[in-house]
Formats: structure tokens, C-alpha cells, sequence
């Protein structure tokens, strides 16, 4: 990991349909665990592409995650999501849209 950089987060796609996921991934972030939240509750993590689970967050690897996250149970709308590092880093905050699901 670069420390000369500061930890960034980026999300695809910004819209989803209800019920779907969507990939949240991070680069450059300290060997520390971050905590996933989506709107108010622990962001539904359905699978862990980089990084580790560890006690209700992820451990990036190298510096580096990816998690698929679902939409399940959410209504249409603008949700907020929160990356919380527990290193004491800059907690950082994304947006995604979920949007109603055509038939």
C-alpha cells in the first residue's frame, strides 16, 4: 500500500435495481478493518472479492477491497453509504440509487 495517498472508495453501477448489488471497492486504505454501513443499518454483504471479513467489517488486503453488495428489501430511493475505517482514517461517504425493478 501507498500511504502517501489517501483512502478512496468508488461504487458500480450508481444506480441499481431493487433487489440487485452493486460492487463497493476501496484502494489505499490502512491494514485496518472498515465497517460497510448502508443507509442506517450494516451494509447485506453477499461476497468478498478483496479483502477479509473480520468482526463485522473488511479487512482490506494490501491496501485494497471489493465487496458485492445487495439491494435486497430496499425500497426505491437514494441511499447513503458509509466506509468507517477503524484506524481513525477520514470515514468516507458514497451514494447509490436504487431504482424500481422492471418486470
Amino acid at each position: 500500500m501507498d500511504k502517501t495517498e489517501d483512502p478512496v472508495v468508488s461504487l458500480a453501477p450508481a444506480a441499481v435495481p431493487a433487489g440487485g448489488e452493486f460492487i463497493l471497492s476501496g484502494d489505499h486504505w490502512p491494514d485496518a478493518p472498515v465497517s460497510l454501513r448502508l443507509g442506517r443499518a450494516r451494509a447485506p454483504i453477499i461476497a468478498i472479492d478483496r479483502g477479509t471479513a473480520e468482526s463485522g467489517g473488511i479487512l482490506p488486503q494490501a491496501g485494497s477491497f471489493s465487496v458485492r453488495i445487495s439491494t435486497k428489501g430496499l425500497l426505491p430511493g437514494p441511499y447513503r453509504i458509509r466506509v468507517v475505517p477503524r484506524s481513525g482514517a477520514r470515514t468516507r461517504y458514497l451514494r447509490v440509487e436504487v431504482v424500481a425493478a422492471t418486470a
